[in-house]
C-alpha cells in the first residue's frame, strides 16, 4: 500500500533557501565601502563576496541534485523534530548574540552565547561549562584584538 502523504524533498527546500540567502549576502556585500587605497590589495568587502559566491554555487549544485536524482523522505520521528528544533533554537540564538553585541559588547556576550550553545546541545557539567564559556570568548578577543588589531564592539562596559 503506497503511503498517501506526499513526500518532501528536504533537498530541494534546504537549496532553495540557501540560494535566497546566498543572493541576500552577496547583495549585501556590494555595500560595504570600497576604500581607495593603491597599498590595499584585499578590501573589507572581498571575503564576504568569495563566501557569497560559493554559496551561491552550492545551493545551486543542491538544488540540481534535487531535481535530478530526488530523495523524498517521510515523516520526521520524534528524535529528528527534536534536532532540528535545537538548530532553529540556535540561530535564534545566533540573531539575538548579533543584535545584542552592540550593547553588551564581544566580551560578554560571546560568554553569553557560548554558555546557551553548550546548555542547548546537552552539556550538564558546569565546570567544563564555565571555563570554555569564559576561555574561548577571551582567546578569540585576545587573538582579534591584540594578534590582528582588529577591534570588536567594547558595549556598555567597555571591553
Amino acid at each position: 500500500m503506497k503511503n498517501s502523504k506526499k513526500s518532501l524533498n528536504i533537498n530541494l527546500f534546504a537549496g532553495i533557501f540557501c540560494l535566497a540567502m546566498s543572493a541576500l549576502f552577496l547583495y549585501a556585500s556590494w555595500t560595504y565601502p570600497k576604500l581607495d587605497r593603491a597599498d590595499l590589495i584585499v578590501s573589507a568587502r572581498m571575503f564576504p563576496k568569495i563566501v557569497s559566491v560559493g554559496m551561491l554555487v552550492s545551493s545551486v549544485a543542491i538544488i540540481l541534485q534535487a531535481l535530478l536524482k530526488p530523495q523524498p523522505r517521510g515523516a520526521y520521528t520524534g528524535e529528528e523534530k527534536r534536532e532540528y528544533l535545537r538548530v532553529l533554537i540556535v540561530i535564534a540564538l545566533c540573531v539575538a548574540y548579533v543584535l545584542v553585541m552592540p550593547f553588551l559588547g564581544f566580551l560578554i556576550a560571546s560568554v553569553i552565547f557560548t554558555a546557551a550553545a553548550q546548555i542547548i546541545f546537552g552539556n550538564r557539567n558546569i565546570p567544563v561549562l564555565i571555563l570554555v564559556s569564559i576561555l574561548f570568548p577571551a582567546a578569540l578577543y585576545a587573538a582579534f584584538r591584540y594578534g590582528l588589531s582588529v577591534l570588536l564592539p567594547a558595549g556598555l562596559f567597555g571591553f
